[in-house]
């Protein structure tokens, strides 16, 4: 066979066990492609501004992000006119060319396919993998950057990955733990060489920061550096967020920090060698993976604020270690079953099976006990909730019914465990949707022309579908104001020299919390209607009534 035909041959072994994983992904999301509230709503409609009106970030409006964020919402827009579905792909898409790049990090590390075939299959089955591939925050797109710098750095392409990690730390912040961290663990890897990582890394990083501030001075370096500086911390949210997390993925934690013990010592003695064969692609990612969890981890402790998404990065790594964990597993298996063949007793080998048992079982018991004591779990513990099916519109009906007989359950009760899908199908089927109000302000407002305002989560998408603007293009996220990012006055009186028209907003968050501004609306607008958007959430319409008449 021609060296041609055997790459092809290849080629397409890596699709066969590529498949499966991404297609049970792509069937999970497609419950995630309806409308939804939420801060992914304010990025596409100022990133459509940024693309089709001209305006520029952080010069004609307050965004509190790093700039590739914007960039890639901007391009996003560009590149098609924003609908429910094109939104949600802005973060399908980074996540599924993640699980790509996991599976080539550990092929190039010189896993079997099937193991790093199953990386991405538990990736797949992931509740925070799947909920947080939902929402265009930024940090789906981050993690794609990031993985692909580990995986250049494992085919030495020093300057490329250097340039990839310094993109992920453009687009959110809280991967530059991670990032800096990576850059210095190469240096055991790559010694004297490693400059040229640094170096690519550093000039990316700094030089756009750099031009960014010289073009816009203050009103770049207030929004994305002072304001996350200022913004009050939570008390226990943070924490309740991160215990959450390890316990919903503790089938990969705990895994992970068994292979990460054994790969540990086994890199250990492999610096104490000195005459030892050349450093392994193994050991290398291992390093890698360990360095990210240890860091992403830390950092956590040290946040003021913490989201569940925010450890998203970790995931990719946790998997990885996981399939190192698989093939440890099997390998200890095989060796087992072999000397029980020659009738010899291995103590070893079945104390190895016992503690991977009892590693798995001490973290579902563990998990469960730090779980049912957080606070909100104290007050809900025992309560059952209902949670109505919903069809994709995506699928056919016949996978619409496996899905649902396979991994969806109507209720729910507070204490007890259910596996990631079925938390993550929850998730889907109680998000908040604007739709009606949409669908009711668009014929309210008909043949009459005006801007629009209010909640964040909601009045960005209902813009873009009704083909509006809203009034100075301001995301009014509360924590801009609570930040002193933007003062409450500079707001009223932004608001009392162009009001908007329209006033739409969800009385339980947001803006209406702002004692000011809830005066102002109601003296000088009327209500016009109210729809309810979610379980608990409902959305009001106001009009101005000088405007009206």
């Amino acid at each position: 066979m021609s060296t041609a035909k055997k790459n092809f041959a290849a080629a397409i072994q890596e699709a066969v066990a590529l498949l499966p994983g991404l297609l049970i992904f792509l069937l999970f999301k497609a419950y995630s492609a309806a409308p939804c509230a939420g801060d992914e709503n304010i990025y596409y409609y100022l990133g459509e501004r940024t693309a089709s009106g001209g305006l520029a970030p952080y010069g004609d409006f307050i965004f509190t992000h790093p700039p590739l964020h914007m960039a890639i919402a901007a391009f996003w827009m560009w590149l098609h006119p924003f609908t429910p579905l094109w939104g949600k792909l802005g973060s399908i898409v980074p996540a599924f060319f993640s699980m790509i790049l996991v599976y080539a990090a550990l092929r190039r590390a010189g896993l079997t396919r099937s193991y790093a075939a199953a990386a991405h299959l538990l990736l797949a089955f992931s509740h925070d993998w799947l909920g947080v591939s939902s929402h265009f925050t930024g940090i789906n797109w981050a993690t794609f950057a990031f993985t692909a710098g580990v995986v250049l750095l494992l085919n030495r392409r020093l300057f490329s990955a250097g340039a990839a990690l310094a993109a992920a730390a453009l687009i959110g912040f809280h991967i530059i733990p991670a990032v800096a961290f990576i850059c210095l663990t190469a240096a055991v890897r790559y010694r004297l060489k490693v400059w040229k990582l640094w170096a690519s890394c550093a000039a990316v990083t700094f030089g756009v920061h750099l031009l960014c501030i010289l073009l816009w001075g203050e009103k770049y370096f207030g929004p994305v550096f002072r304001y996350h500086l200022k913004k009050p911390a939570m008390e226990r949210e943070g924490a309740s967020a991160v215990i959450r997390f390890f316990w919903n993925e503790y089938h990969l934690l705990v895994p992970a920090l068994v292979a990460s013990v054994v790969l540990g010592f086994l890199f250990v003695l492999k610096l104490r060698n000195r005459e030892s064969a050349e450093f392994s692609k193994l050991h290398e990612l291992a390093l890698y993976c360990i360095t990210v969890l240890a860091v992403e981890a830390l950092a956590l402790k040290y946040l003021s604020r913490v989201y569940t998404y925010y450890m998203q990065p970790m995931l990719p790594f946790m998997a990885m270690l996981t399939a190192v964990f698989i093939r440890m597993a099997v390998d200890l298996a095989r060796r087992a079953a072999g000397e029980l063949r020659r009738r010899k007793r291995s103590y070893s080998a079945a104390a190895g099976l016992l503690a991977l048992t009892l590693a798995l079982v001490a973290g579902f018991v563990w998990g469960e006990k730090l779980e049912t004591r957080l606070g909100y779990y104290q007050k809900e513990y025992g309560r059952t909730y209902e949670y109505p099916w919903k069809d994709s519109q995506w699928l056919p009906g016949f996978l619409n019914s496996v899905v649902k007989k396979t991994f969806y359950r109507p209720e729910r009760r507070v204490g007890d465990w259910y596996n990631g899908v079925t938390l993550y199908l929850w998730h889907e089927v109680r998000t908040e949707d604007p739709t009606p109000m949409t669908d009711s302000f668009r014929i309210y407002s008909e043949g009459r022309e005006g801007r629009i305002f209010g909640d964040n989560s909601s009045v960005p998408l209902i813009a873009m579908q009704t083909d509006r603007l809203i009034s100075m293009d301001l995301d009014t996220n509360s924590m801009i104001f609570r930040s002193g990012q933007m003062p409450v006055s500079a707001l009223m009186d932004g608001l009392q020299a162009d009001p908007p028209r329209w006033v739409i907003v969800c009385p339980t968050r947001g803006i209406w919390g702002i004692d000011a501004f809830r005066n102002w609306v109601g003296q000088n607008y009327r209500m016009a209607g109210q729809v309810k958007s979610g379980q608990n959430e409902r959305l009001i319409l106001y009009e101005n009534i000088a405007l009206s008449n």
